[in-house]
């Protein structure tokens, strides 16, 4: 089992069917856990919370014994707190900043994300092109999907309408009825490859891309523009794919 301090827990990987993210925490004087399989996205305190609460049991009893030096109660665990996190990101110069930012947006899909919806979903100058790439590396599928996996699928389509929404209200509605029908082409094709529960949770996204690309519609009649029809395809053979961050002046400044 992978467990790790954080500011107000642990958080682990266990291995069940599938491997799942487990968190401990404290709340209002109680035990509190969240865990990424099934029974857990219900709310329910499952049994890889259990499983975890357990462990910790174990080093407790093996601290007061003395058999180990490590801190389980929770107090002093995370020797950083978050102000002098933010302390020291603020003391890096620009470009330490933009390295660290690199490493690990290379080895977390994630972050990576984020950083080129950032870029393409400028309110002031949206790259239209690079948007409709993107979504198309991040939301195309090969096969089927685990739950685990169908749920990353969801919170990336979550992600990714967020900045269309954004861009919607900055004035660019016709150049996102075709990104949001992107949106659902793709989607409605993860579901019939996700696991059932996941397959749910795509549904729901599908939905709000559906429900995004009748107000973007709305939007662009309103302000007189007519959008473009634009395909979900794979983009063509010698086409640059998603961009590389480290060569986008926007991110790396100069």
């Amino acid at each position: 089992m992978d467990l790790r301090d954080v500011r107000d827990g642990v958080r682990a990987t266990v291995q069940g069917s599938e491997s799942y993210q487990v968190q401990l925490s404290w709340a209002d004087g109680e035990l509190v856990g969240d865990c990424s399989c099934p029974t857990g996205v219900e709310g329910a305190f499952c049994k890889h919370c259990v499983a975890v609460g357990l462990v910790l049991i174990d080093e407790a009893e093996r601290g007061d014994s003395g058999d180990s030096d490590d801190s389980v109660d929770g107090e002093g665990a995370v020797p950083l707190s978050d102000d002098a996190l933010r302390d020291y990101l603020e003391s890096l110069d620009h470009g330490a900043l933009v390295e660290l930012l690199f490493e690990h947006a290379a080895s977390d899909d994630t972050l990576h994300l984020k950083l080129v919806l950032r870029v393409a979903g400028d309110r002031d100058n949206p790259d239209i092109e690079m948007l409709r790439r993107q979504i198309y590396s991040s939301l195309r599928t090969r096969g089927p999907l685990s739950y685990e996996g169908g749920l990353d699928y969801a919170d990336r389509a979550s992600d990714i309408l967020d900045t269309l929404e954004d861009l919607i209200e900055a004035g660019y509605a016709a150049a996102i009825v075709p990104l949001a029908q992107q949106v659902v082409d793709l989607a409605n094709v993860a579901m019939e490859q996700a696991a059932e529960l996941a397959s749910e949770e795509i549904g729901l996204v599908s939905d709000q891309a559906v429900d995004l690309h009748e107000r973007a519609g709305e939007a662009a009649r309103s302000q007189g523009t007519e959008a473009v029809p634009q395909g979900t395809e794979d983009p063509p053979e010698g086409a640059a794919g998603p961009p590389d961050l480290r060569v986008l002046p926007s991110i790396a400044g100069a």
